[in-house]
């Protein structure tokens, strides 16, 4: 099960639940399962009681344009145990069995938007870690149309590493990272929009630039990005293409993607292609099933090449129009 609900994202084996109450003004999101193993191994995870993910979210539409949301998280990763050598207090070398506790994330969040008639709409989230006692995550997003055709937007996100709980790497300091970004956006026609973006990412005593600028509509998008700075040099080209056929019985995707990025000025520049080619057959309106071919070159994965296949079917009408 794929979960999205608020703080809480990932995969696991078990359940997971959504209802809705006042023609879909509440809503409740419950999930509980296992953490699938590592390497994609097809089994289920051996103590469940140290490799799980539990969590919900509440969600309501008190007014026209309005959504509010409260998320809990708990995902548990259990840790292989180990024999070592240990010294004792008289410095005397002894064989240890070593159990690691089980890396935890424990995450709350807030989150809110407001989208009317008007020409500004808002988006605000706030994330917490229970377990390292501070804030994982602040963010604030504005769009503003001026007319009909053009709109500005801008953006502040704060975010501390997500690094686990009782994890090696929580022993070290983290810093912070800021992030600032400036866009503009025009509408050619319905179906055609033309976009740029300029952000500034500040770290601890560095900062970095990033851009982006594209086209996008209904069928599909070409877009670039890139940044210079602190952490290294990228410049990426990315392009997506969808048209449905047979009244939307057939929808057939494809997806192109070339990056070239070095990680420090004296690194040398490495390169990266990547593809997807793919489907979604509708043959029925209850019954729809997803297949996708993915393919990906660079320096360290050499033609590693995936296939995806999902099912989706609904048992009434209510549960389609839900999803």
């Amino acid at each position: 099960q794929s979960v999205y609900a608020g703080v809480g994202s990932g995969t696991i084996d078990g359940l997971h639940s959504r209802l809705q109450f006042s023609d879909g003004k509440v809503v409740l999101v419950g999930y509980a399962g296992a953490v699938p193993p590592l390497f994609q191994k097809a089994a289920v995870a051996e103590h469940v009681n140290k490799n799980f993910m539990v969590g919900g979210q509440f969600i309501t539409s008190p007014f026209v344009g309005s959504r509010f949301g409260v998320s809990f998280t708990n995902r548990r990763m259990g840790q292989p145990s180990y024999f070592t050598i240990r010294r004792d207090s008289l410095n005397n070398a002894l064989g240890t069995f070593i159990t690691p506790e089980a890396y935890s994330d424990q995450l709350v969040g807030l989150d809110a938007s407001y989208r009317a008639g008007g020409p500004v709409s808002v988006y605000g989230r706030y994330e917490y870690d229970l377990n390292y006692k501070h804030i994982a995550r602040g963010q604030i997003f504005s769009r503003w149309s001026i007319t009909d055709e053009l709109a500005l937007t801008g953006e502040y996100i704060y975010r501390s590493p997500r690094i686990p709980f009782h994890s090696y790497f929580s022993i070290f300091p983290r810093n912070s990272v800021k992030e600032i970004e400036g866009g503009v956006e025009y509408n050619f026609t319905p179906r055609w929009r033309v976009f740029g973006r300029l952000a500034r990412v500040s770290y601890t005593f560095e900062d970095n630039r990033r851009y982006t600028a594209g086209v996008s509509s209904e069928y599909g998008s070409v877009s670039y990005s890139g940044s210079v700075g602190f952490d290294g040099k990228l410049n990426s080209f990315s392009a997506q293409l969808y048209y449905p056929l047979v009244e939307r019985v057939f929808v057939p995707t494809l997806g192109a993607s070339y990056a070239e990025y070095r990680l420090s000025w004296e690194a040398p520049v490495e390169h990266v292609f990547a593809g997807v080619v793919g489907a979604t057959v509708r043959p029925m309106p209850t019954f729809s099933f997803d297949l996708q071919l993915q393919w990906l070159n660079n320096r360290i994965t050499q033609q590693d090449v995936r296939l995806f296949v999902k099912l989706n079917y609904w048992f009434s009408e209510q549960m389609k129009l839900f999803q």
